[in-house]
C-alpha cells in the first residue's frame, strides 16, 4: 500500500516543489552584492513558458523587517516528486527564491510586487534573500546536488490574475544561471494571519469518482478515533494524493473503535491550533488550520491545484449515511472562512485504509 498521508495528516498542495523550502535566513550583511542587470520583460503578457512548474508561499512580515516574504519555487516539469518515497525523480533544475516584497493587505491574497530584485544578505524590500536559503538544487535521475546563490539579479513583471514573469542571472559556486518564467504563480497563505482560503466565490463539487477513508486511530486524542475521507474527481489520484483536479479532505472525530465513519451529522468545530486532547468531540468534524510551528495544514480542505485554490473549511455540516461493507452517502454543506459555500456529495464505495498510530 503506498503512503497516502504523513505522520500529521499533512495534506500535499498539488505542486510538490514547495516541499523542502525553508524559511529565509536572518543572517544580516550590510554590503552589497555584486548585481546582475537582466533584460526587463515585455510590457504586453509574452507567451507562457510550458516546460517549468510554479508556486510560492507567503509568510508575512517573517524577519518583523516591514517586508512581506513570498518563497517561490521554480523548476523543470521533468522532475516529478514521489509521495511513496518523498524524494523527487527524474531530471532537471529547481529554483527557490525567498523574495522581500509589500506586506500583503490581505495574507489570503498576497502578490508579489513587480520590479527589480538583487540578491543580497538583508531582507529589504526589493531584495531575494542569500545566506543559503535562496538556492538551485540540480536532479540528475533523481539524485540532487543542491548549490546557494551567492549573488543574482530579477526583473519580475505582474500581469494580473497571478500571471508573471521573472527574469534575471543567478549565479552559484559553480555556474550562472539565467532564468526565465512566464506563467501563473498561485501563492499560498503560510503566514499567523488570514483564514487559509484563496477563493473568491462559491464551489459546486463535481462528480467525484474516488473515495478513500484512512482511519488514524487516536492520532489528535486518547477521547476519539480520527477519520480522513478523501474525495476526488478527474485528474486526481486519491490514493497517491497528487493530482491537478478538484480534491476535498474531511477530517471526522468518531467514538473510539467506530467501524469507519457512524452515520449521523457532523458540525464542524474550530481547533485552537493542535487543540486539547477534549476538543476532539466525537461526532464532529476538525475544521482546516495551518500550524506555523511545524508548518503543516492539517483538519478539512478543499485543493484545485490546477487552478492554484485551496480553502481551508471552517463552518458547515457533513452528513453521513453508513450502508455498511464499505458503502457511504455524504452530503457536504460547508464554508470557508470568507464566507464561499463548497457543496457537493458523493454516494458509492470507499477505499478503507488502516493507518492507525
Amino acid at each position: 500500500m503506498k503512503k497516502v498521508m504523513g505522520k500529521l495528516a499533512m495534506l500535499a498542495l498539488g505542486l510538490a516543489m514547495i516541499v523542502g523550502f525553508v524559511a529565509c535566513s536572518e543572517e544580516n550583511n550590510d554590503i552589497p552584492e555584486e548585481e546582475v542587470k537582466p533584460t526587463p520583460a515585455p510590457a504586453v503578457e509574452p507567451e507562457f513558458t510550458t516546460n517549468l512548474l510554479s508556486e510560492g508561499q507567503y509568510r508575512g512580515d517573517y524577519f518583523d523587517s516591514g517586508s512581506g516574504n513570498i518563497l517561490i519555487g521554480i523548476s523543470d516539469n521533468t522532475i516529478v516528486y514521489d509521495e511513496n518515497t518523498n524524494q523527487f525523480t527524474g531530471s532537471g533544475k529547481m529554483i527557490a527564491l525567498c523574495f522581500n516584497t509589500v506586506i500583503a493587505e490581505n495574507p489570503d491574497f498576497a502578490q508579489l510586487e513587480e520590479g527589480a530584485y538583487s540578491g543580497n544578505k538583508t531582507n529589504d524590500k526589493g531584495t531575494f534573500t542569500l545566506g543559503g536559503k535562496s538556492y538551485i538544487t540540480t536532479y540528475t535521475d533523481g539524485k540532487p546536488s543542491k548549490s546557494a546563490i551567492t549573488k543574482g539579479s530579477v526583473i519580475v513583471s505582474a500581469y494580473g490574475d497571478n500571471v508573471y514573469a521573472i527574469e534575471g542571472v543567478l549565479t552559484t559556486d559553480n555556474e550562472k544561471t539565467e532564468i526565465y518564467y512566464v506563467g501563473k504563480i498561485p501563492i499560498y497563505n503560510r503566514s499567523y494571519l488570514g483564514v487559509y482560503s484563496n477563493l473568491t466565490s462559491s464551489v459546486q463539487l463535481p462528480e467525484f469518482n474516488q473515495a478513500a477513508l484512512i482511519d488514524q486511530g487516536t492520532f489528535y486524542s486518547s477521547q476519539s478515533d480520527y477519520i480522513m475521507l478523501g474525495l476526488a474527481g478527474e485528474d486526481y489520484t486519491i490514493l497517491e494524493n497528487y493530482g491537478n483536479g478538484q480534491c476535498i479532505w474531511v477530517g471526522f472525530n468518531v467514538n473510539l473503535g467506530s467501524a469507519g465513519v457512524p452515520s449521523g451529522t457532523y458540525p464542524l468545530i474550530v481547533s485552537s491550533e493542535m487543540g486539547a486532547d477534549e476538543e476532539f468531540v466525537p461526532f464532529t468534524v476538525l475544521d482546516g488550520f495551518y500550524f506555523p510551528p511545524l508548518d503543516g495544514i492539517y483538519g478539512s480542505w478543499y485543493f484545485y491545484a490546477g487552478s492554484g485554490l485551496e480553502a481551508a473549511i471552517k463552518t458547515g455540516n457533513v452528513t453521513v449515511v453508513n450502508k455498511g461493507n464499505d458503502e457511504y452517502s455524504f452530503i457536504l454543506d460547508v464554508k470557508d472562512g470568507h464566507g464561499n459555500s463548497i457543496k457537493g456529495n458523493y454516494e458509492g464505495s470507499v477505499v478503507y485504509i488502516d493507518n492507525k498510530y
